[in-house]
């Protein structure tokens, strides 16, 4: 017998989540199985190196953002390197998928582009994420490449008309929108054992599980309690012991609970769908004011920042600026005042300053040598 050959029973003690009965050689794939109960086939020689779940390493999210924009388009969205260009010395910008042929770009922003979390952030600080994200952007905007933004508070099952109204919002036309479309019908990666797990979990609350397909720990699922209740949650929460927030007094509020808080202000919630207290909605206050907030923020007591001075500024802000100095601002994007944007003074030179100069009275450094220069000649 090889001294490389290995008997299952030691293989499984040292992998702790191998399938398959029988170990042939390091080079003929076994099944495994990863904590989301995920299985696949692989070599020994592959896991021995350090690779684990498919599933999991290839980022379920982002691949259901690209089999739907890939839907809506018809076209191919490949991950690629946007840019070269160094960032911070060496990094290159990536984006998660990109039709060149049709100049759009999507990202999927998981947690780590909003909240420190220590697993992502060990080379990068999320100050540093922000800065990276905003390279990313403006790089986008040089080249003329929309760029669209799927945070993680969008579930997978609203994933699809996100896109369609952030489509519409960027001016992008849609030859023909396709009928509904559910991840369900394209992505495979379901575990049935862990599903049976929360039928147990809810069982175990005196309740139900109704979905039918489990993905991962923050996928939610569709759960009942013994009073009827329904709701959604992931299983991390359930598992955390929090069941029904009806039950509770902690559920979810709906659109017209959103418009009936609005309306106690004066004012109007513009937005048609609720999806939960960490996505914005669109807001109007009673001086025609339009602003977007997500309801937390609102519950908790603030309300339109124009009327309360604390708006953040916008590109129309920045052209009615250049214009009461007898200029242009030739920008088309607001980042913030710390940002260069491009001017144009009445003598039609071009100048990039940050906006916080220009509220702050600089203008243009050509007109203003000229003016010094004529002044000292009249000295």
């Amino acid at each position: 017998m090889s001294s490389y050959k290995i008997y299952l029973p030691q293989l499984i003690e040292k992998l702790r989540k191998c399938l398959s009965t029988e170990y042939i050689n390091a080079l003929t794939k076994l099944r495994w199985q990863c904590k989301e109960r995920h299985t696949w086939e692989a070599t020994p020689n592959n896991i021995k190196r350090g690779r684990w779940c498919p599933i999991c390493s290839t980022g379920i999210s982002e691949r259901i953002c690209r089999e739907y924009f890939e839907r809506i388009f018809n076209e191919k969205f490949p991950k690629v390197n946007l840019s070269r260009s160094t960032y911070s010395g060496k990094r290159i910008l990536e984006l998660d998928g990109y039709c060149k042929k049709l100049g759009i770009a999507f990202e999927y922003q998981g947690i780590q582009h909003y909240e420190n979390m220590h697993f992502f952030h060990k080379t990068r600080t999320l100050k540093q994420q922000k800065e990276y994200d905003i390279i990313k952007k403006k790089l986008c905007k040089q080249r003329n490449i929309i760029l669209i933004d799927i945070p993680y508070t969008v579930q997978y099952e609203d994933m699809y008309k996100y896109i369609i109204q952030k489509c519409k919002k960027n001016n992008i036309k849609i030859s023909e929108i396709p009928d509904e479309i559910s991840y369900k019908s394209f992505v495979d990666v379901y575990s049935p054992e862990m599903l049976k797990e929360m039928q147990e979990l809810a069982k175990n609350n005196g309740g139900k599980c109704l979905s039918t397909e489990y993905i991962n720990t923050r996928t939610k699922l569709k759960w009942q309690c013994k009073e009827g209740h329904t709701w959604k949650a992931t299983p991390d929460n359930i598992k955390r012991s929090r069941w029904c927030p009806y039950c509770a007094g902690k559920a979810e509020l709906t659109i017209g609970e959103m418009q009936e808080l609005a309306k106690n202000k004066g004012g109007k919630c513009l937005s048609t769908e609720y999806v939960n207290a960490l996505t914005k909605l669109k807001w109007m206050c009673k001086e025609g004011h339009t602003w977007e907030a997500i309801p937390n923020c609102i519950k908790s007591g603030h309300w339109c920042p124009y009327c309360a001075g604390n708006a953040k500024l916008t590109i129309e802000d920045m052209q009615e600026l250049a214009k009461n100095k007898g200029g242009k601002c030739l920008s088309t994007e607001y980042i913030n005042t710390d940002t260069k944007l491009k001017w144009q003074c009445k003598e039609g030179h071009t100048l990039e300053a940050t906006p916080d100069k220009i509220k702050r009275g600089q203008w243009c450094p050509i007109c203003a040598r000229k003016k010094f220069k004529k002044q000292n000649l009249k000295i």
